[in-house]
């Protein structure tokens, strides 16, 4: 019986000749998206262990987020002759913004997430591959390969939580556009406890290896 099978041919476009598939991700994970990306991962973290546990969503769906929000900023701003350049922190606020609303785009919506990947991509659009992943109630497409959604949801996974994270990501853009300082860190407070305990481990793991190493309090002590 025939089986039809979609071959998508992907340029190996990075030098080198080893885990070329790492270095297209750091080509494309620029320094902004990527510091937004973590602040995502935190946020996503700390209501795993909070008030949405067993999430269930990957980590590279949100770097998706992050990248495809950072685009979605940078066209906006071409487009309606934005001059003004913010400045690092206050764009880093406005992409995690711009991150928090696509993801809710994308549940409540059904908004298509792509992102531009320029050589590393496909030539043709990813909406030429929507029969791949078009059943799927989240779309968050893989920059490289647009077969692959990233949301989709595998058996062998718990399942993710999308309208529980999306509902949490509504109440903190209410909080952003409303609230006070201290009611959006009361907001964040599970993921930034996360943070710092996160913080204090890796502290605590460096200080044994100093001092159970054989230089004892030699060159490499608190090295950080």
């Amino acid at each position: 019986m025939p089986v039809e099978v979609d071959l998508l041919l992907l340029p190996n476009v990075v030098e080198g000749r080893y885990d070329w598939m790492s270095r297209q991700h750091e080509a494309l994970m620029v320094p902004v998206p990527r510091l937004v990306t973590r602040a995502l991962k935190t946020w996503h973290d700390g209501l795993d262990v909070s008030t949405v546990p067993n999430c269930g969503i990957g980590s590279v769906a949100l770097e998706v987020l992050a990248l495809a929000a950072h685009q979605q900023l940078r066209w906006q701003q071409k487009w309606q002759g934005y001059s003004r350049k913010d400045s690092p922190k206050v764009y880093q606020a406005r992409l995690f913004q711009a991150a928090l609303s696509l993801l809710v785009e994308a549940v409540e919506e059904g908004r298509v997430v792509t992102v531009d990947a320029g050589t590393w991509g496909s030539p043709r659009s990813p909406l030429d591959y929507q029969h791949c992943w078009a059943a799927d109630p989240v779309k968050i497409i893989h920059p490289i390969d647009p077969t692959c959604n990233l949301a989709h949801q595998r058996p062998d996974k718990p399942t993710a939580q999308w309208q529980a994270v999306a509902a949490e990501a509504k109440e903190l853009l209410d909080t952003f556009r409303t609230g006070t300082l201290g009611e959006v860190l009361g907001r964040l407070g599970p993921a930034m406890q996360l943070q710092r305990d996160r913080e204090r481990a890796a502290w605590d793991r460096r200080l044994r290896l100093v001092l159970t190493s054989p230089d004892g309090w030699g060159t490499t002590a608190f090295r950080r």
